[in-house]
């Protein structure tokens, strides 16, 4: 025996040892991970996503859609330091990478666009030109005007560092300070993005690992026992950010909440083995006592590990990238933990084992479970019927969810990045773009004019639409066209096709006309603002209705081909997504959990209720936002198919002690106080700390992260009054007979009435001569403290 046991400590000094030889490079492929944080709002949904794939075609036909708008006090129309301005960001070295390419793929300010319609071979006047671009590149004062500056895909690569020497150069020509540079565009929104996901981790990393780290010493009551469990579970979030690193993916919006969900989850795990282990101690010692642990451990902890993994994992199935990579690393990552805590807990403990324990008083532990127990089964009608009705309103009001990822859903009002957009917009104009490209064949009878005859009047249409707030087309950047009165009629049509033939050039870098072999395409930019609180399904509608109202009017309409993209329909599509990911992935997720808690149950009706207790705080919290109105974002999206298996996860722990009780021939009252005896602290324990861990993000100031912090604190408390109250009110009604033969659930329904009847509060008389677990025969008298030495 002694033989066996030195074997066993010496393979657990060859883990030990083995998992610091790997620290390294865990901690190397964390911090490569960390460094590699990646986001743009555009690209979160895959290029063969529809809505997607036409935006894509479109920045392919008329250029890219990743620009960067500046704007300033002093950046005016009549200041010639934007011309100097232009040159340095077109020639300077900072701006090309190795091989001198610039990284700017088109670079131009209102300023130059206006003094090349009034001083151009076909010159308008100066304030006709003004005029043309007021609401778009030229405020409604005539003067403020912006910096357009369009990225290359390697552009993107380095955008931190572009934009940073874009706003010094500013700032050195204009002699103006930091917050004065006014910047916006999808290249700015993926930028605050990352900057807001890394402050958030470098901010509040610390505080949560803190926080974690007292509150379960302070639930073990031993520092020991809560800095193994904490440093166990900084391990497992190192493998899990080294795997995304090694795995040559990048970290995004999403996946920066993932170390601290991986970290409190392991603590969960940790506790609940901790607990096991400090109960077999006193009856095995400090050699048998891991072991033991993990003996009895390692079924409901496999299980809550599955079910928690199905749960993240069911996220693999959403249209949207950053949802999709978390359920991928999210279920790995779970998975991970479950097996780094099977085989680190017992090197640990066997390592460092533990020389003594306190053991709380056993007749204070009965005391507690009884009372509970009986409160229980005298409430447990009134525990239903509340949850009953709580559900029931709750969930009529998930009909009124909406989703949103506007960017100012992504940050607070007070951010710098949404008070630069409300300063562009009131000093420029409306900054979303809506694109509507309206398309020709080759082979069509209408001429250039008639084309760009149709063009105003389909512009037109559209510039009438509730909510839009601006139009340009190629009719704006077009200098003086010819007059008809200075041209005989029958020779207008040359002239006018060898004016625009002259000008083609000239409209295509302005982004405003595409062709190819098959069609002419001639774009409408709608713009719509950031700030208002804009319906944007409704204004599509009517935008689209009021166009083809337009188009079935002309003669030529079959001919005529129309399209809509740019950044607000896709993010409308996005938001459509989102409501659908989160049906999919929850009932995806709830139709395989179910399947494990019906296996595991031994029946389908016991595993369906044994369901209820995990479906109800997440129909509650998501019935409630729809109730105040408030928007589902791509964090909160999350949370209801996470915290289902994290739901699942204390139900199992619990009815696994349940069911061996039963198993043992007891009645279900003392099933139930069994259970709560057994695991009803280390339920609360790892409750309260992964809620706490997780609310220090509650204030972080990326809004999809404070919003999954929260909304996963809440719905981890919820499950805990779901798992103590409600649970085993549904495990002592009738719904509870599923767990027995139905000649046990007749007899139980007997005693339970006589019980009841005679008024029996003696916490004892519930369960008298109850074996301990482990056995009672091994530990000191009840009702005594006792500390037990190797």
């Amino acid at each position: 025996m002694k033989g066996h046991d030195s074997l066993r400590v010496r393979r657990a000094w060859l883990l030990a040892i083995y998992a610091v030889c790997s620290l390294p490079f865990l901690v190397y492929g964390a911090w490569r991970a960390m460094q590699t944080n990646s986001n743009s709002p555009l690209t979160w949904v895959p290029s063969t996503f529809p809505p997607r794939a036409e935006y894509d075609r479109f920045v392919e036909q008329f250029g890219t859609g990743e620009v960067v708008i500046a704007s300033w006090p002093g950046c005016t129309l009549d200041e010639p330091k934007l011309d100097r301005l232009l040159a340095s960001l077109r020639e300077e070295a900072a701006f090309a990478d190795a091989n001198g390419q610039t990284y700017f793929e088109r670079i131009t300010c209102g300023r130059e666009i206006v003094n090349q319609l009034a001083s151009g071979p076909f010159p308008i006047p100066y304030v006709r030109a003004v005029d043309r671009f007021r609401g778009s590149l030229v405020g409604s004062d005539g003067r403020q005007t912006c910096l357009i500056v369009a990225f290359t895909p390697a552009a993107l690569e380095n955008r931190e560092r572009l934009v940073t020497a874009m706003t010094d150069r500013i700032r050195e020509q204009f002699s103006i300070g930091e917050h004065d540079v006014h910047l916006a565009g999808p290249v700015i929104d993926g930028l605050s993005v990352d900057r807001a996901g890394r402050a958030s981790l470098d901010q509040l990393t610390l505080p949560s690992a803190a926080v974690m780290v007292l509150l379960a010493c302070l639930c073990l009551g031993s520092w020991r026992d809560g800095l193994i469990v904490f440093g166990l579970s900084v391990y497992c979030q190192l493998a899990t950010l080294a795997l995304v690193h090694y795995s040559g993916e990048r970290m995004n919006a999403l996946l920066i909440v993932l170390p601290p969900l991986i970290q409190v989850l392991a603590i969960a795990g940790g506790i609940h083995l901790t607990n096991y282990y400090r109960d077999s101690l006193p009856v095995y010692g400090p050699q048998e006592a891991p072991w033991e642990a993990i003996r009895i451990g390692w079924l409901p902890c496999l299980l809550s590990s599955g079910t928690t993994a199905l749960g993240i994992g069911s996220l693999m199935i959403s249209g949207l990238t950053p949802i999709r990579s978390f359920g991928v690393f999210g279920s790995v990552g779970v998975m991970l933990v479950f097996g780094l805590m099977m085989l680190a807990v017992p090197t640990v403990w066997l390592s460092w084992p533990k020389r003594s324990v306190f053991i709380q008083p056993e007749a204070k532990r009965d005391r507690i479970s009884s009372r509970m127990t009986n409160w229980t089964a005298r409430c447990w009608s009134i525990v239903l019927t509340v949850c009953i009705t709580a559900l029931v309103f709750c969930g009529f009001f998930l009909k009124d969810l909406k989703t949103s990822v506007h960017i100012e859903t992504l940050f607070p009002r007070n951010s710098r990045i949404l008070s630069d957009y409300r300063w562009l917009e009131e000093h420029l104009g409306p900054l979303v773009a809506i694109d509507i490209i309206v398309s020709w064949p080759h082979e069509s009878r209408l001429s250039l004019e008639q084309r760009l005859r149709r063009l105003w009047e389909i512009q037109k249409a559209i510039a009438t639409v509730d909510g839009v707030g601006g139009t340009v087309s190629a009719l704006q950047v077009l200098p003086a066209v010819p007059s008809r009165a200075r041209v005989p009629s029958e020779m207008y049509g040359s002239v006018f096709e060898r004016f625009l033939d002259g000008n083609r050039a000239h409209i295509a870098n302005a982004g405003f006309l595409s062709e190819d072999k098959e069609f002419q395409r001639w774009r409408i930019s709608a713009r719509i603002s950031s700030a208002a609180e804009t319906d944007y399904r409704a204004l599509l509608h009517q935008l689209r209705a009021d166009v083809e109202t337009q188009v079935a009017a002309a003669a030529d309409a079959r001919q005529i081909d129309v399209r809509y993209t740019g950044v607000m329909p896709l993010v409308h599509e996005v938001q459509s997504q989102l409501l659908r990911d989160l049906f999919h992935s929850f009932l995806g997720a709830l139709a395989v959990i179910l399947v494990v808690m019906t296996l595991t149950q031994g029946g389908f009706l016991a595993g369906a209720i044994a369901m209820i207790p995990n479906v109800f705080p997440i129909l509650l919290l998501f019935g409630a936002l729809g109730w105040y109105g408030l928007p589902v974002d791509i964090g909160t999206v999350m949370t209801a198919s996470v915290a289902l298996g994290i739901a699942v996860d204390d139900t199992l722990h619990y009815l696994t002690f349940f069911q061996q009780a039963i198993s043992d021939g007891r009645s279900r009252m003392e099933s139930v106080r069994f259970a709560y005896r057994h695991c009803a602290r280390a339920m609360i324990q790892t409750s309260v700390v992964c809620a706490s861990g997780l609310w220090v993000f509650a204030v972080a100031d990326f809004l999809p992260t404070s919003r999954f912090a929260w909304m996963m604190s809440i719905l981890i408390l919820l499950t805990l009054l779901g798992d103590l109250c409600l649970l085993p009110a549904i495990l002592l009604s009738p719904l509870g007979r599923f767990w027995s033969s139905e000649a046990d659930a007749a007899a139980e329904s007997a005693i339970l009435q006589s019980q009841l009847r005679a008024g029996e509060n003696d916490e004892h008389e519930l369960s008298q001569d109850e074996p301990a677990f482990p056995p009672q025969s091994s530990r000191s008298p009840a009702g005594k403290s006792t500390t037990t030495q190797e």
